[in-house]
C-alpha cells in the first residue's frame, strides 16, 4: 500500500457591507469600484468577513503527491463549476 498526500480546496464566498456617499446611481457605481480598489491596495480595511459556506464552489483536488514527493495529479475538478478569467475569454472571442 502506497501513501499519498491530497490537497483539497473549495472557494467559499465572503460578504461584507460598506457605506458610500454618492450623488446618483452612476456615481455610486464609480465610488464602489474606487472603494474596492482601495481595499485591494490595503488603504481601507477588508470588509468581507461573513462566509457563506452553503454557496461554496470550485471544489477541487489541488494536488496529489506520492510519499516520495512526486506529484501524481493536480487541478482535478470535483464539481461542475469552472473559474474563467474574463480578460482571457474576451481576447479569445
Amino acid at each position: 500500500m502506497k501513501t499519498y498526500t491530497v490537497i483539497f480546496a473549495q472557494d467559499v464566498p465572503h460578504y461584507g457591507l460598506v457605506e458610500i456617499a454618492a450623488r446618483n446611481d452612476k456615481d455610486a457605481i464609480v465610488k464602489a469600484k474606487a472603494h474596492w480598489r482601495s481595499i485591494e491596495s490595503g488603504k481601507k480595511p477588508w470588509p468581507l468577513t461573513e462566509p457563506d459556506y452553503d454557496s461554496a464552489i470550485l471544489a477541487r483536488i489541488v494536488q496529489i503527491t506520492h510519499d516520495d514527493r512526486t506529484e501524481v495529479a493536480a487541478d482535478i475538478a470535483l464539481d461542475n463549476y469552472r473559474l474563467t478569467n474574463v480578460n482571457e475569454t474576451a481576447g479569445a472571442a
